[in-house]
C-alpha cells in the first residue's frame, strides 16, 4: 500500500498528524482531532511523499460545544455589591480544550441564595427570600448575569450548565 502522510497545523500550536485508514478501494479515511481552535489551520496531505492536488488545504477548526469546567465566570457581582443595587457577573465559555467559543445557545442556571443577613432581626426571614437572576446571552459565547438583593448579607452564587457547575461555581 501507499503511505500517506495527514499534518493539520495550527498558527499557535504543535502540528496534529492525522490517520489513514484504507478502504482498499483507491480511497482513504483520514481522522485527525485537533486541539486549537483557529479559522487558518493548514491541513497538508501527501502519498507516497507527493503532496495530493490542493495540498496543504485551508481548514477552519472552530471550537467545540461548551464545557462546563473550562468555562470562566467572573466579575465584581460574583463577590461584591450593595443591597438594593444590580450586580453583574460575566460567563465566558469555552471548550473542553480551553477554545473560547465565539457563538451563542447555551441555557445556563443561576441560583442566588441567601446565606446570612448583616442584619440579626433579618436573619430567619433572609433564608426564605429567592433571587431571580436575569441571564442574557450575548451571542458571542459571553452572557451576562444580573441580580438585585434587596437585603444586606452573604449570598451563595450557583452557575450551573446541565446541571453541572461552572467554572468555580459555587461562589460566595
Amino acid at each position: 500500500g501507499d503511505v500517506i502522510f495527514c499534518s493539520l497545523s495550527a498558527h499557535n500550536s504543535t502540528a496534529v498528524e492525522g490517520h489513514a485508514i484504507d478502504n482498499t478501494d483507491g480511497t482513504y479515511n483520514i481522522s485527525y482531532l485537533p486541539i486549537t481552535a483557529d479559522p487558518h489551520c493548514s491541513l497538508t496531505i501527501t502519498v507516497n511523499g507527493t503532496h495530493i492536488q490542493g495540498s496543504p488545504f485551508t481548514v477552519a477548526i472552530t471550537p467545540g460545544r461548551t464545557d462546563a469546567n473550562a468555562t470562566e465566570v467572573f466579575g465584581r457581582g460574583l463577590y461584591d455589591g450593595l443591597s438594593g443595587q444590580p450586580s453583574q457577573f460575566i460567563i465566558h465559555t469555552k471548550d473542553m480544550y480551553g477554545n473560547r467559543r465565539t457563538d451563542g445557545g447555551d441555557t445556563f442556571h443561576v441560583k442566588v441564595s441567601p446565606i446570612q443577613s448583616l442584619v440579626p432581626e433579618l436573619e430567619y426571614f433572609i433564608r426564605k427570600y429567592e433571587l431571580t437572576a436575569e441571564v442574557t446571552d450575548l451571542e458571542d459565547g459571553t452572557h451576562r448575569v444580573e441580580f438585585t438583593a434587596c437585603h444586606a448579607g452573604f449570598y451563595r452564587i450557583d452557575v450551573t450548565l446541565d446541571r453541572l457547575p461552572v467554572g468555580g461555581s459555587p461562589y460566595t
